[in-house]
């Protein structure tokens, strides 16, 4: 366990809220983005991403964000989630119940380590997609580079 993701743990907490989640940590532990630590409320995530910048020393608007993705963590969102790389098997775990959570109707931004400059390739899975189709599809491009593919007929269900 590195020490920024200690500070990260102690300074945002965790929860098991989707809602309430900023980032899905190496380990499968979400943390809070919802400021309830500060008096905000629950249910909601009313922290922007960017406030990661608290355990690093970068310059930059969004450098801190994308270097802890970079690192592994993955950037949770109410519609979906980015990554830049495979995940472990304790983040896949998580990401399959988030995607049962949504039905299935996520977007995912593939992205690439150092390469936060460049647009991520954006995948939207419509409701009713299984779990097992993402994280196969996420598993694939990570893999091979092999973009994956909605059919026309998902699209419309």
């Amino acid at each position: 366990m590195t020490k920024k993701y200690v500070t990260a743990i102690r300074e945002f907490g965790t929860t098991n809220d989707f809602r309430e989640a900023g980032y899905l940590t190496l380990d499968g532990e979400l943390l809070d983005f919802s400021g309830k630590h500060e008096g905000g409320p629950s249910g909601v995530r009313n922290m922007d991403h960017r406030e990661i910048s608290g355990i690093y020393d970068l310059e930059g608007y969004s450098s801190a964000m994308c270097a802890f993705v970079d690192e592994g963590n993955v950037r949770m969102s109410h519609y979906g989630f980015e990554l830049t790389q495979q995940p472990t098997r304790q983040r896949e775990i998580r990401l399959v119940e988030f995607i049962a959570y949504k039905n299935g109707g996520v977007y995912v931004d593939f992205g690439k380590i150092g390469k936060h400059n460049q647009a991520p390739l954006g995948v939207e899975y419509p409701k009713g997609t299984k779990a097992t189709k993402i994280i196969s599809d996420i598993r694939r491009f990570y893999a091979t580079g092999e973009k994956p593919q909605i059919s026309a007929m998902a699209q419309f269900i």
